[in-house]
């Protein structure tokens, strides 16, 4: 007859190895979820961002357009009072052909700071976007070098066996086996009592 505390210790073992396995188990596939999630939300922090620099590159060409054909509407204003002031004045010639030249002169210089304004804040947009390729990158990187520790199933086992040696030395200690082997005793004669 198998002795009961090595039948009890044994169980205590195998239970202990089998909640260790599944509680490394557990992390690991927490560790990996966790990992899988910050690589979204990630992904979808860069996307707004990305669109967000998009809409106000886009909302920036709208204004240097809106600049550039205010510039031209008034440059063709200030061209026909200047031509129907030097007619109404008796002004002619290379009067008014200076007069006009300094008006398209001084309107083309708007139109190419505004132009020059607009290449720098595209090549600025250009930079950014570049660095925020950069920073999701590294940052995919830093998620996908997180550890994740392996299932230690040598060490499980290990640790079940020493918890059930240890329960087994303090239960023979304590006499635990003689009394289990009477208390199964005891029980056995209970239940052949019952069927006689």
């Amino acid at each position: 007859m198998c002795q009961p505390l090595i039948l009890i210790s044994s169980l205590i073992s195998a239970a202990t190895a089998k909640l260790s396995i599944e509680g490394q188990e557990y992390n690991a596939n927490i560790t990996k979820r966790n990992v899988e999630l910050a690589k979204t939300a990630e992904t979808e922090r860069v996307s707004n961002e990305q669109t967000a620099l998009n809409l106000r590159k886009i909302q920036d060409g709208i204004t240097d357009a809106q600049l550039i054909q205010e510039n031209d509407k008034r440059l063709i204003q200030a061209e026909a009072t200047a031509t129907v002031s030097a007619g109404e004045s008796f002004v002619g010639g290379n009067v008014v052909s200076a007069k006009l030249g300094d008006l398209e002169l001084g309107g083309a210089n708007a139109n190419f700071i505004i132009e020059q304004q607009a290449k720098l804040r595209g090549q600025g947009y250009n930079q950014r976007f570049k660095d925020m390729g950069l920073a999701y990158r590294n940052n995919i990187m830093r998620y996908d070098a997180t550890p994740i520790a392996p299932v230690n199933k040598g060490a499980a086992v290990l640790q079940g066996l020493q918890t059930g040696l240890n329960m087994y030395a303090v239960g023979d200690k304590a006499g635990l086996d003689t009394g289990l082997e009477t208390l199964g005793e005891n029980l056995k004669n209970i239940f052949t009592i019952g069927r006689a």
